[in-house]
């Protein structure tokens, strides 16, 4: 029941029944303890609350939890080595312990946090049934998230690197299952990201191509999942990324309605918030839409359209003060105010 909630957007209704159910499965153990059924699903119902409030912003109680799957499923408690089933529970918390230290700023602890998650996946993934696809799946997407904070933080090489782990395991499950939405989605994304690591390099033509690629690809996905906020923000990211590549290339008449696309759609999945969202997702959301604000006013200026650079630097600008207010110590938006504020200054 909390699944199919939380699958309507009753994010809040679905958390409450899936804590409800974590405690009676707790009670059910305690009563059982030798009931190794009944202790995976009270370490499932965990790792779940755990995802969930992570992503509620909730991080204290997300790590509560996310722990809790650890104590659970402790071989010594247990009285026997794990079954691989059960490894991969483990390794699935700690990936997103890894993506809860991410969010909090820790970002070489969650670097080495994913590293040794995709060791531990990775060991399983090769030893398991081939029939066994989300396992892979599940691989391909903690090295989707090691390559694309390798890339933010680190440098270009490793990330490609870790992207080009992925995109195998995803490239053969969308072979296998052409419908199958979130493999889609996922190297979407792994093609997006190397687009940009091809143009920071030089190699424009080839960030291009791969950058519709990955466009045509959630597009796809969103012909039958239009109102996934997760698809249609990758869309909208994909699409100002181009854009940016259009207007480094010179290209800013095309550029510029794809630019004001991108923006309207983040606009609209944000629903008019003006202030920083404590939730890790919209925030990101926010970041990106500070983020081509800025790039729409590049693109004016270089086409001369003096006004509307202003107003979008301007617009940026506005964006990256409150989240930097809220997050002071995020070195991305650190960065963007401080290329903003340059920006608006050599307007003066």
């Amino acid at each position: 029941l909390s699944q199919i909630r939380a699958g309507e957007g009753k994010s809040l209704e679905a958390l409450k029944l899936l804590k409800s159910a974590t405690v009676d499965l707790e009670v059910g153990l305690n009563a059982d303890p030798a009931n190794r059924m009944a202790r995976f699903e009270c370490a499932r119902a965990r790792l779940e609350q755990g995802i969930r409030t992570r992503q509620n912003g909730e991080a204290a109680e997300a790590k509560i939890s996310l722990e809790k799957v650890a104590s659970i499923l402790d071989p010594k408690i247990i009285g026997s080595d794990l079954m691989n089933e059960e490894k991969f529970l483990l390794a699935r918390s700690k990936y997103q312990r890894g993506l809860l230290e991410r969010d909090g700023g820790k970002i070489e602890e969650s670097l080495a946090t994913l590293i040794e998650t995709a060791k531990e996946m990775g060991e399983i993934v090769m030893g398991s049934s081939p029939r066994n696809q989300d396992q892979a799946l599940n691989l391909a997407e903690t090295y989707t998230e090691m390559a694309e904070i390798i890339a933010t933080h680190f440098g270009s090489a490793d990330a490609i690197e870790a992207h080009n782990q992925a995109i195998p395991i995803l490239f053969e499950l969308t072979r296998l299952h052409p419908e199958w939405a979130e493999a889609k989605y996922l190297l979407a994304r792994n093609y997006g990201s190397i687009a940009s690591l091809d143009r920071d390099t030089g190699k424009t033509s080839e960030a291009q191509k791969k950058k519709q690629d990955a466009i045509e690809l959630i597009n796809e996905v969103l012909a039958d999942q239009k109102d996934n906020p997760r698809y249609q923000f990758a869309l909208a990211k994909l699409r100002g990324e181009y854009a940016e590549l259009l207007s480094d290339a010179g290209r800013t008449k095309e550029a510029q309605p794809i630019i004001k696309q991108a923006i309207a759609s983040l606009e609209q999945l944000l629903g008019g918030e003006t202030e920083i969202s404590p939730l890790p997702e919209r925030r990101s959301w926010q970041i990106q839409l500070a983020t081509f604000c800025g790039v729409q006013g590049h693109a004016a200026q270089m086409s001369k359209a003096t006004d509307l650079a202003k107003t979008s630097f301007s617009k940026s600008l506005s964006i990256w003060e409150k989240l930097a207010t809220a997050n002071p110590n995020d070195p991305i938006v650190q960065q963007g105010l401080s290329w903003t504020k340059g920006r608006l200054e050599k307007r003066k």
